[in-house]
């Protein structure tokens, strides 16, 4: 019976998951893109996406060519060394950690590997099996801190939701039963439950990664370069919306 159940979801399940989280993400980026078309045909100096300063004699006009900047801006987040909040760096730093451990592990197991090459013949270089383990412990360690981080800290208790706790219970459980059956004789059960537990939480983080949080995992490029297009008022705009926030009082 636990088989079967394995079979569907190792089979039709995964398939039908994966399919929903390619095409809800892909959804995400084209919204994004349309949102970005919808303001660049509204700004009025649109000389700000140019790569380059432009060749003029004489005076060259002041600009910041933020195009040059958005890529080494990205990046910077990929690699936040430099916004590690000085106020709270160990979480910041568990933080970094458990986002290259999430990421990393389960694209580069050799067990996924093999399952992907198995079904589609594409196969990559994985990790060796005790460093995969290391990244896993690892996640578990920084989700149970990051969860006790979220319950006990005054500010990140206000911003964290019930999803937030659900997500990193739902993270924990994935890399949890993962670990048990790399290894069955940790499990305290058989090792088709714990695989059918590992397969059906990983089929629901892909149900969920259009829909909640997790979307970051596409979105973050647009979100780093969206205020450079949002935030790009027509001249005058900006007295208008502080003469409608302040009154006649207002100051720009």
């Amino acid at each position: 019976m636990l088989t079967d159940w394995l079979g569907f979801a190792r089979g039709p399940l995964f398939i039908m998951c994966f399919l929903f989280m390619l095409l809800g993400l892909l959804r995400l980026v084209v919204l994004e893109l349309i949102g970005f078309k919808n303001a660049y045909a509204k700004i009025e100096d649109k000389d700000f996406l140019i790569f380059s300063p432009p060749e003029q004699t004489g005076d060259i006009r002041d600009k910041k060519f933020i195009s040059k900047t958005w890529l080494a801006g990205i990046m910077e987040w990929l690699i936040p060394v430099r916004h590690i909040y000085k106020s709270k760096p160990f979480f910041s730093i568990v933080s970094i950690i458990f986002h290259i451990a999430i990421i990393v592990t389960p694209i580069f197991l050799m067990q996924h590997i093999l399952l992907w090459k198995r079904g589609v013949g594409v196969g990559w270089p994985g990790l060796p099996g005790h460093l995969a383990d290391v990244l896993t412990v690892v996640a578990l360690a920084s989700i149970i801190i990051l969860f006790l981080y979220r319950l006990t800290d005054k500010d990140a208790r206000v911003l964290s939701g019930t999803g937030d706790y659900l997500l990193l219970a739902l993270i924990f459980v994935i890399f949890g039963t993962g670990l048990l059956a790399a290894h069955p004789a940790m499990s305290p059960v058989n090792y088709s439950l714990t695989m059918l537990i590992h397969v059906l939480a990983g089929n629901l983080s892909f149900v969920l990664l259009p829909l909640s949080k997790l979307a970051h995992v596409v979105l973050f490029p647009f979100n780093r370069v969206s205020s450079d297009f949002f935030w790009r008022l027509p001249p005058g705009m900006g007295d208008k919306v502080a003469h409608e926030l302040h009154g006649e009082e207002a100051k720009v």
